[in-house]
Parts: C-alpha cells; structure tokens; sequence
C-alpha cells in the first residue's frame, strides 16, 4: 500500500508551486503520516524509489544526481557555518591521533567526505558511525558502521564516547518525541566538552501552522518545527551548552554548535 499520494516528482513539483503556499492542513493531515505512528523506513524508501535523489536534499530537482545532492548539501552547510568549530579544534591541536564521529542522516555521504579529507588533512584517524533511517549500500560508509534507526527505539545501539556528533537536515523530519530520543543518546555518547553540531529548520520564519504550531511538509507527512530558543532549553536540558548559533533568515535554515558540560 502506497504511503505517498503524489506519483511522482512532476506531481510533487505542482502541489509544492501552487497549493503549498497557501495550504491548511488539518490534524487528519499531520496524523496520517506522522513519524510515530507509521513505518517511516517504509515512508522514506518509497519516497526514494518514486523521487530519486530529491529526498536526500530537500529539493524537487530533475538535476538531483548524486554528485550534485553531494555538492548541495555541503554548499548548505558550509554557508551555515556547521563545520567551523570542527576546523578550529583541528587548527589548534585539541586532538592527539584520534577523533571518534557520529553522524546521523549520512545521506550520501557529504559531510563524511569532508570528515575524512579534513583530518587526514592533520594526520589523524577517524572513528565514524552513522545512524540513518536507511541503511544505504554505499561504499563511503563501512556497513558494520552503519546502525538503522527509526528516531523510536535505541536499545540496540551501541555504546560509543563520540568527541562530534553531526546532525544535519535530520531533525526537520522527526517528530519532538524522537527529537528527545535521540538528544537522550548524544547525552550518554558524547564525551565531557565533546562537540554537538545540529542543522534544521526552525519555526522561526513562518511554515504551515496548525493549532498555533509551525509544521514542514515533505512529500505529505508534515512534522513539527522548534523555535530556536526552544532548541536551546531543550539541549541544555540534556546537558549541553550552546556555543554558537547561525541561521539563514529567508527560509529558516539554522546551524546550532552546543558542547556537552
């Protein structure tokens, strides 16, 4: 059974151009599809046999190859400043031979092609794990360190003591209770002063509203949105610090560094 109602991308493209914009969704709208309550592999698998590469990068684009999502999404977050912090701590030496990462959201492998050419860069080995909501069969990321998780259950991940975790273009399609679960596992993985780099949408700039909440759409599941305070009350609940906070005003795109205390 079909979770997606839109056939394909061309379908997609004319209800993002001329009904999203003045669009009013309903409880129906944002239950039927919700992350909690339905298989969301099963969603986002569907969502790439019918929209290719697309969903990797947000965009609706005949143009989505892999080499081009790649590039979009570094361009993304490099304008957004996520791995300043990264650079900086190799620049000054806080690490002796050693950086364990965790990733969530791989995608295609962005953000791990800059991890591996940036501390080889300073002769140092990396420990990478990504946690996805797909296990990808593709040669950037080993398959032994790649765990599939759906945002709900976490006991059979493993224990790790990261110094980075990366969560890029991730939490913009959970719901807030898996925001919890996972900012209850970076508690118990990071490191004391260990670094917690988050990407997202944020509500701050307008989005679909629903009884006084801000909601993103893709591909018809709509999922809620933070204020970036709200992202800041709820790190520090999990024991982190913010350090730095950089947005992009006209669409909402935001970049939070925080530091585990």
């Amino acid at each position: 059974m079909s979770l997606i109602r839109f056939a394909n991308l061309a379908e997609y493209k004319e209800f993002t151009a001329k009904e999203w914009p003045t669009l009013k969704i309903t409880k129906e709208d944002i239950e039927r599809l919700n992350p909690d309550r339905i298989d969301n592999q099963a969603f986002w698998t569907e969502a790439q046999e019918k929209f290719g590469f697309n969903p990797i990068c947000g965009a609706a684009s005949e143009e989505a190859t892999a080499e081009n999502v790649n590039r979009w999404n570094y361009a993304l977050h490099e304008n957004l400043g996520c791995y300043c912090i990264l650079r900086y701590d190799l620049s000054v030496g806080v690490f002796n031979s050693r950086i364990n990462v965790i990733e969530v959201g791989g995608g295609l492998g962005s953000t791990y092609d800059f991890l591996t050419s940036a501390t080889k860069a300073y002769g140092l080995e990396m420990g990478y794990t990504n946690l996805d909501l797909l296990k990808r069969e593709k040669s950037y990321i080993p398959a032994n360190d790649t765990v599939v998780v759906d945002g709900k259950d976490f006991s059979d991940l493993p224990g790790l003591s990261a110094e980075y975790v990366f969560c890029l273009n991730t939490f913009q399609h959970c719901t807030f209770r898996q925001h919890e679960r996972y900012m209850e596992y970076f508690d118990k993985s990071l490191r004391s002063g260990g670094r917690l780099i988050i990407s997202t949408l944020t509500a701050d700039e307008g989005r679909v509203s629903f009884d006084g909440k801000a909601y993103v759409c893709h591909y018809g599941q709509y999922t809620p949105l933070r204020y970036r305070d709200e992202w800041i009350n709820l790190a520090d609940f999990y024991g982190f610090n913010v350090a730095t906070v950089s947005r992009r005003y006209f669409d909402g795109f935001t970049c939070f560094s925080f530091v585990k205390r």
